[in-house]
């Protein structure tokens, strides 16, 4: 199945997408204007934070999955999807370690009175 990788992806899963029998193009650094042209032979389309646009959308005859490599699906035009019969997925879950570090990084800042010290500092460079 031709599948379109349009974000940054870790190379082991795009190893193992090959191995599964996905014909894997790798494009990370095309933007969202690029995606209708890039989609178009294309049945399986990945991203990660990339905007998806009904005009990208529409433009794929064959696309028949979008995919987002994390958490929700707010960066992809779902009515357009819908109306196409294309199914849209994500990947829920797969961010909890970026998550989790981020609490104990802002429990951290708490308890070390990282905003109050940094207001501190700002007032006394005026």
């Amino acid at each position: 199945m031709k599948t379109l990788i349009a974000d940054k992806f870790p190379e082991t899963h795009i190893a193992h997408l090959n191995q599964l029998g996905c014909e894997v193009f790798y494009k990370p650094s095309a933007t969202a204007a690029e995606l209708p042209d890039l989609i178009r032979p294309y049945k399986i389309l990945v991203v990660r934070g990339k905007h998806v646009t009904a005009d990208a959308i529409q433009t794929s005859e064959p696309i028949a999955l979008v995919l987002r490599a994390g958490a929700g699906v707010n960066t992809i035009d779902i009515k357009a999807a819908n109306a196409r019969g294309v199914f849209v997925s994500n990947c829920p879950g797969k961010n909890s370690t970026a998550v989790a570090e981020l609490v104990f990084a802002l429990l951290l800042a708490i308890d070390r009175r990282v905003p109050e010290n940094v207001a501190t500092l700002r007032s006394h460079r005026q």
